[in-house]
C-alpha cells in the first residue's frame, strides 16, 4: 500500500470524505477515490468505506464501487488501490496535424485527445477512438481584433481556458497519452501542451517544447496558464 497517494482532511466529520487517492494538485474534486468515515455510534470506534470515483454527491455510486465498511483506514486504501491503477509519473505528450489524426494515427487504450478547430468549424472525425476527446474552439491569432465579417474574434479567453483544463484534471489519473491537433500542429496546439506541461508532468516538458515548437502561440498560453494559476494549479 502507498500511504502518499493518499490527501488526508483531518478536518472531515463522519459521512464526508476524509481522505482522497491521487489528487492532482490538491483538487479534491477529481480524485480516483475517497474514503468515508461513517458514524458508528461508538466513541471509541470508527468505520471506513472506499468509493471509487471523485466525490459527486449528485451521482448515484454502483455498488461495485464501494468496499465493504472496514474498521482500520489502511483496509480501506488497500480496496481502493487494488482497484486503480497507479497514474503514469510522467504522460507523453504528442502534437499531431489535423490530417494525421485524421488518416494516420491509431489511438491505443487510455489516449486522450484536444482537438482544436477554428470557430464554428465542424472537427474532424478521428481514424480511431479516443478514451475521451475535448474540442476547442480557437483562432489561431496573437490578439482580439474586430473583423468585418466575423466581429470581435481572438484567441481563447478564460472561460474558455477552464474547461479546459478540467477535462484534463478528469482524465489526469487515467489517461496513458496526451494528444493534440490543430490544422498544422504550429502554433495552436503546441501553445496548450507547453502551457499544461507547466503542471502536468509531460514528456517532452516544458522547455523541449519550447525548443521544439518555437512559433506557439503565446496569447493561448498566457491565458492557459492564468486559468492554471487561478485554479492553484501553478503559482505566478
Amino acid at each position: 500500500m502507498t500511504d502518499t497517494r493518499w490527501y488526508v482532511d483531518p478536518g472531515a466529520i463522519p459521512g464526508e470524505p476524509c481522505a482522497y487517492l491521487d489528487v492532482p494538485s490538491g483538487q479534491l474534486d477529481y480524485a480516483s477515490a475517497t474514503i468515508v468515515e461513517h458514524d458508528t455510534g461508538g466513541p471509541d470506534q470508527t468505520a471506513y468505506q472506499a468509493i471509487l470515483g471523485p466525490p459527486n454527491p449528485e451521482c448515484p455510486i454502483h455498488p461495485d464501487h464501494r468496499s465493504p465498511i472496514v474498521t482500520h483506514l489502511h483496509a480501506a486504501y488497500a480496496w481502493a488501490e487494488s482497484r486503480v491503477p497507479l497514474p503514469l509519473s510522467t504522460i507523453p505528450a504528442a502534437i499531431y496535424m489535423e490530417i494525421e489524426i485524421q488518416e494516420r494515427y491509431r489511438p491505443q487504450p487510455g489516449d486522450i485527445l484536444i482537438a482544436i478547430t477554428e470557430p464554428g468549424r465542424t472537427p474532424i472525425t478521428p481514424l480511431g477512438t479516443f478514451a475521451a476527446t475535448y474540442h476547442l474552439a480557437a483562432w489561431d491569432l496573437p490578439y482580439h481584433i474586430d473583423h468585418h465579417t466575423y466581429g470581435h474574434i481572438g484567441p481563447i479567453t478564460l472561460q474558455d481556458a477552464t474547461p479546459l483544463l478540467e477535462f484534463v484534471l478528469r482524465h489526469r489519473n487515467t489517461m496513458s497519452k496526451l494528444v493534440l491537433y490543430c490544422h498544422a500542429s504550429i502554433a495552436r496546439s503546441p501553445a496548450v501542451a507547453i502551457a499544461l506541461s507547466e503542471w502536468l508532468p509531460t514528456e517532452p516538458h516544458t522547455s523541449a517544447l519550447i525548443e521544439r515548437y518555437p512559433c506557439f502561440n503565446r496569447a493561448m498560453y498566457r491565458t492557459l496558464c492564468q486559468a492554471a494559476i487561478e485554479k492553484a494549479l501553478t503559482k505566478t
